[in-house]
């Protein structure tokens, strides 16, 4: 079963992350709040990338302060 994600469409580097992972984007919608800007949010919703036997999740690289990967 999938994992779902609810997302403000605000959330630039959280929706950045979860697209490289392989979350997909099924929907979006209009909140019932607003958010720190003062505006109605716009909340996306992710499902997990798939897994099961023989699949894996993606692995994310992280660069490090030097440049490299770690």
């Amino acid at each position: 079963m999938p994992l779902v994600l609810d997302v403000s469409d605000d959330g630039h580097a959280a929706i950045d992350l979860y697209e490289r992972a392989g979350w997909r984007r099924v929907a979006s919608a209009r909140g019932d709040w607003v958010n720190a800007a003062g505006e109605v949010a716009l909340p996306h919703f992710y499902v997990s990338p798939e897994t099961g036997p023989g699949l894996a999740p993606p692995r994310l690289s992280v660069e490090t302060a030097g440049g490299g990967a770690a």
